[in-house]
Parts: C-alpha cells; structure tokens; sequence
C-alpha cells in the first residue's frame, strides 16, 4: 500500500503558489486533472485538498474546495485497494475502480501533498488492521452504494459519462446519495434536550459545510447560549451530556474562524468554554481543573500598573489562549488551527507594545526605575 510510483510520470503543471489563506492553508492547495480520452490531462480546478470523514455515513473521503467560494470540485472515497500512486513530490494520482477514471492531484506545496499521502496511508492502514470487509460498510437500504466507490466533480456533470458513468450511477449520482451540497446547515437549539443531537450534529459536518455552520452559529448568537448551557448541565452533573459539551466546544475551536473565536474568547464565554474542555472522555479518569489553575494558582503580576483596560484584557487572552493551546487542546488542535490561535496571540502582542511604546509616562517610569541604583535589586530584575 501507498508505495512510491515507479511506472509512468505524470508531466503536470504544479498548482501556482498563492500568498492568501484559506481554512486548509496554501500549503494544501492543489489542481486536479483527468484524462481524457486523447491521453492529456484537462485541468478540472483549482482548491484545497483534504481528507475529510463522514461520519454520517461511514467512510472517509478525498475533496478539494474551489480557492474561492468553497464548492466542492472533487469528492472520491478514500479507497481500501492499492490505487494511489506519489509521483515525484508534489503529485497523487490514481484510477477510480468504478469507472476507470484517471485522476491526478498536482500541489503548489510538497509538503502539502505529503500531508495528504500521510492521512491517505493512515486510513489505509487502519482498513488493513480492521479488516477490509468492514471498510466504510453501512447497514440498512442503500448501504451497498455507499460502499461502492464515489466521485463528484462539482459543476462538471460531464465527467462521469466521459469515464463511462451512467446519470444517477456511481460518480453521477454522488450528490444524490449524499444530500446537496448546498443545502441550508440546520442546528438544534441550544437546550438540555438537544446537547447530545447538537454534539453528533456537529461532528458530522463536512469541511465544505463550515461557513454556513459559521454563519448560522453568528446569526443566533449560539455560542453565549452555549456558554449558558454547559452552566445548566455542569449543575446537574450529567457526564453524558457533559462529555457531549466538550465535543461541542471542541468542535467550534476546530472551526477555526475569527469570529466564532472573537466569541469564544469573551469574558463572559471563555471559563465556560474551558470549563467544557475539562470533561474530555478519553481524560474521565483524570480530574482536570483547568478554571481552578486559571482562576486561582496563576497569579497575575503587574511590576508597573497598566491602566488601560483594553490591553490588560488582551494581556489576560493572551495567557488563556497559550494555556488552551499547551494544555487543554495539545492532542486535538490541528497544524491551521494553532496557526490561528498563535496569530490571535502575534495581534495581540502587537497592539500590546504598541500601546506600551506610546505610552510615554509608563516608559518613563520603567526606566527611572531602571537606573535607580537605590531600588532593591529583586524590584530591578522584575523591571528588566
């Protein structure tokens, strides 16, 4: 499995590089190719590749999302065969079993066609482990199309009747199988009843689905709801539920979206989001007392009085986003995600020494102190 390609080369011009971030990265950007019936390659666009699972209905798959407005452009189940092929450092390709197919995935990144060929490999991996009779398998009516191998070019109804796919077959009929791609995201309310619907809700969404999950999760002010509601369930001390909080909770920082972290990290949201993260299920063994630590071990000092509310607030993010990041979520957060929360923090330092450097009395004061031979020598190295 996933061995290196030693037949054919695959000559294909290398995805452009590109500056601007999308949620995956530059680094995962990528054009996808198939051949036609001449033997060339037709460039079918250009996105960001992932692997994505769908929980809902059991098997992972490859896609890649249009570079500007998130539509899919190609969506193929991870296959449990020995398809793929790595060609050179920047190229993936394989031949779909459904229809013969040849596809071929040319990144801008190296290393973002090693990510990919490493979560492909894991997958197959874990197939092999598992057992290749189970791989993606579902019960009940349908199942056996869902096994079947998928493929999905948005917008391109063309290209499985160029691959010999038949209109509502195997690789036309991906959209019927699977629902609309664009079809309105809907989330419980945020109530006692719904916590364990609202976690599998979540869990479920596929990476094309995010910005409409984003948008409605603004729109109704959900995450100060949220806030209130693991209150409710911590009070009643429900672990189910609980558990169930903490995949909510982990799932809105796994969004990686500025705004739902503008409300994340509120005051008034930020002990309960943390307070969530303490009931991880993996951890029920372990008493994690994250709000304990932060609320009363560590010890705010300030060596000289800032005086402006607004910065001492971010000073105070500052500190909570490090500890989420080192402690509360090292195991779940992503390579984007902790891009993220580290540029929150690099804007945050930003605006903090930009205040400090304007700010001519308190400078004036640090460095009186400074030279002050007369003050204690632990006053002086607090100031230095």
């Amino acid at each position: 499995r996933c061995e290196q390609a030693k037949t054919r080369s695959l000559k294909l011009p290398r995805a452009p590089p590109r500056c601007m971030m999308s949620e995956l990265g530059s680094r995962n950007r990528a054009k996808v190719y198939q051949l036609n019936g001449v033997g060339q390659w037709d460039d079918r666009g250009t996105g960001y590749a992932a692997c994505q699972y769908l929980q809902a209905y059991g098997f992972a798959c490859i896609i890649l999302v249009n570079e500007d407005d998130s539509t899919p452009i190609l969506e193929t189940r991870v296959s449990p065969d020995d398809i793929y092929q790595r060609q050179g450092e920047t190229i993936i390709s394989w031949t779909e079993p459904a229809n013969g197919c040849d596809v071929a995935l040319s990144f801008a990144d190296a290393a973002g066609c090693t990510d990919l060929w490493e979560q492909i490999c894991t997958l197959q991996r874990a197939e092999l482990q598992a057992g290749a009779a189970g791989f993606g398998a579902r019960d009940g009516p349908g199942g056996a199309a869902r096994n079947s191998q998928l493929v999905h070019l948005g917008g391109l109804t063309s290209f499985a009747h160029d691959c010999g796919g038949a209109p509502g077959g195997v690789g036309g009929g991906f959209s019927q199988d699977l629902g609309t791609h664009d079809a309105a995201v809907e989330l419980p309310a945020p109530e006692l009843r719904n916590v364990k619907v609202l976690a599998e809700t979540l869990s479920e969404i596929t990476f094309y689905q995010r910005p409409m999950v984003v948008q409605v999760i603004l729109q109704q002010d959900y995450v100060s709801q949220l806030a209130h509601l693991f209150a409710l369930v911590e009070d009643l001390k429900s672990m189910p539920d609980l558990h169930a909080m903490f995949h909510i909770f982990r799932t809105l920082v796994m969004l990686n979206d500025t705004a739902i972290f503008d409300q994340l990290l509120r005051n008034d949201v930020i002990m309960a989001m943390i307070g969530a993260l303490e009931y991880d299920p993996e951890l029920a063994s372990h008493n994690t007392r994250h709000r304990e630590f932060l609320q009363s071990t560590a010890v705010f000092k300030e060596v000289l009085p800032i005086r402006d509310a607004g910065i001492l607030a971010k000073i105070h993010q500052n500190f909570r986003v490090q500890y989420i990041k080192d402690v509360v979520l090292p195991r779940s957060l992503d390579d984007n995600t902790f891009a993220t929360l580290n540029s929150i923090m690099f804007m945050n330092n930003v605006a903090i020494l930009g205040h400090l450097q304007s700010d001519g009395e308190y400078l004036g004061a640090l460095f009186s102190q400074l030279v002050d031979e007369t003050q204690p020598f632990e006053r002086r190295r607090d100031l230095s």
